[in-house]
């Protein structure tokens, strides 16, 4: 038998501030890595921030609702790729130079994949609309790329521009996405 949800984990501003908590996170612990290591590994950057968020969100999934622990390593899994594959194309796009659509293109990217991920693992077809809301705030969200990177000096600090709003808004929609009242996909082993 699962435990009851914790009833501040139903409430979209909790999910809010645990966007904010998981964008600051990201920096930080990129911050502290590239303050004992000169150099930060080429990997760490695409990985980190949607690895902590889909960890701290995947908490709050199974606090607001219990899920099998499956699923939520799927949604880890799922953040995680989404970010490096939209960190890649932001990547790639912005080798000429930055401009603004490259951050919302990436973003509309990233937030895609993981509004898809989220629906497939957690959700009825029907709740797919839901998800458009993670898509729209993601793809805004990702217009701060461009403020974050050229704004400022070069310290991964200016990334909280980035990040925290970004990932705020993005944990808000999956809270207005999740939260909704669609009964939980069910599958067989769950």
């Amino acid at each position: 038998m699962h435990p009851a949800p914790h009833a501040w984990s139903r409430r979209p501003v909790a999910w809010l501030a645990a966007g904010a908590v998981a964008g600051t996170a990201s920096i930080s612990i990129l911050m502290a890595v590239s303050s004992l290591v000169p150099n930060l590994p080429d990997w760490m950057f695409p990985i980190t921030p949607g690895l902590v968020f889909g960890v701290v969100l995947g908490g709050l999934l199974h606090l607001s609702r219990p899920r099998p622990a499956w699923r939520i390593a799927c949604y880890v899994v799922s953040s995680t790729v989404a970010h490096h594959l939209a960190y890649d194309l932001a990547a790639r796009l912005a080798k000429p130079g930055l401009a603004w659509t490259d951050g919302i293109l990436a973003g509309a990217l990233g937030s895609t994949l993981l509004a898809a991920a989220s629906t497939v693992l957690f959700l009825p077809p029907r709740a797919l609309r839901h998800a458009a809301l993670i898509v729209a705030l993601g793809s805004l969200g990702g217009s701060l790329l461009a403020p974050a990177v050229l704004a400022f000096d070069a310290t991964p600090w200016r990334l909280l521009i980035l990040y925290v709003p970004w990932q705020a808004a993005i944990a808000w929609a999956s809270a207005r996405l999740f939260l909704a009242q669609h009964p939980p996909r069910a599958a067989a082993g769950d």
